[in-house]
């Protein structure tokens, strides 16, 4: 009972920083909550058009393929009924199939370990380059908060988020279609939790990546096959070891949307917003390194904790 009782009030303070917020995460809270506002059709047309000033002539953000498919994502969610073929959409996207089968992409290249375990480009494809190969690609924050460390874990977390952006609005072929398959291979060489090709945030993108593509029998199996090696690693205090909570919330919240909820990812969330209750600060976010997604993310595992009772 007084783990129900911090997990309401917690909730509550995270709703009371979302549904005044005049953010992305704002409106997709009182969106999901029911509470939308007059105001909010208004808002996401500001909050797009800023979006779009951002962009820069030849349809990138800055250049950046990470900036860029966040922006496209964050411009799915504030124009859900928006066609691809919209100019600043449009531009985006041909920019990030530009980056496709690029030097510098995860897979790029061959040796022995990488064609023995085939991640090399002998066996796989359409993946994204976010920097030419003789550059080091630096760490990485995901909109999550969450941080990707190192190479090769950063090529491929980064890829993931492009092919994310692509799925988002409607994009697919084979290209795409080959990029899914080389995830698929790489989620099943995923043995145990941090035993694998990439760290345990990077693969993590993987999953999230292979929930939002097109089903098929092979996608579904890696998809539950990466989340059930992820529930198994929950410890009993509700974290994960080595990732950032966030982002396995964000997966699992992901998991339930596209129908791939079951007990055991009810009893995790359950788990991690008990310790969400705990963790939050007085005026509902997470820390000094807070971020609108984060307290989206939040809330929406502590509304489900407390939905499902």
């Amino acid at each position: 009972m007084v783990i129900l009782e911090s997990m309401e009030r917690a909730r509550r303070r995270a709703e009371e920083v979302l549904f005044h917020q005049p953010s992305v995460e704002g409106i997709l809270a009182r969106r999901e909550a029911r509470r939308s506002r007059p105001a909010d059709a208004g808002l996401a047309i500001a909050l797009a058009g800023e979006l779009k000033a951002a962009q820069s002539q030849d349809g990138s953000w800055g250049g950046n393929l990470l900036r860029s498919a966040q922006a496209l994502l964050r411009l799915r969610d504030l124009e859900p009924g928006a066609a691809a073929a919209a100019s600043a959409v449009s531009r985006g996207l041909s920019w990030l199939r530009g980056r496709q089968g690029a030097p510098g992409r995860y897979g790029d290249g061959c040796d022995p370990s990488a064609h023995g375990v085939g991640v090399c480009h002998h066996f796989l494809a359409g993946f994204f380059a976010p920097c030419p190969p003789e550059d080091t690609l630096a760490a990485i924050r995901l909109d999550c908060g969450a941080p990707v460390e190192g190479e090769p874990d950063t090529r491929a977390a980064v890829s993931c988020v492009a092919l994310r952006a692509l799925l988002a609005w409607g994009e697919w072929g084979s290209e795409l279609s080959l990029h899914v398959d080389g995830l698929c291979r790489i989620a099943g060489l995923w043995r145990r939790w941090a035993e694998g090709l990439l760290s345990p945030p990077a693969h993590l993108t993987v999953v999230r990546a292979l929930l939002d593509a097109p089903a098929s029998a092979q996608r579904e199996t890696a998809a539950r096959h990466g989340l059930g090696l992820m529930l198994r690693a929950q410890r009993a205090d509700g974290t994960w070891p080595d990732v950032d909570v966030f982002l396995v919330l964000d997966v699992l919240h992901a998991a339930q949307a596209s129908q791939h909820d079951d007990n055991r990812m009810g009893d995790a969330v359950r788990r991690a917003a008990g310790l969400l209750a705990v963790s939050q600060q007085e005026d509902g976010s997470w820390g000094s390194e807070d971020m609108p997604r984060r307290t989206l993310i939040g809330w929406r595992a502590l509304r489900a904790a407390m939905l499902a009772g």
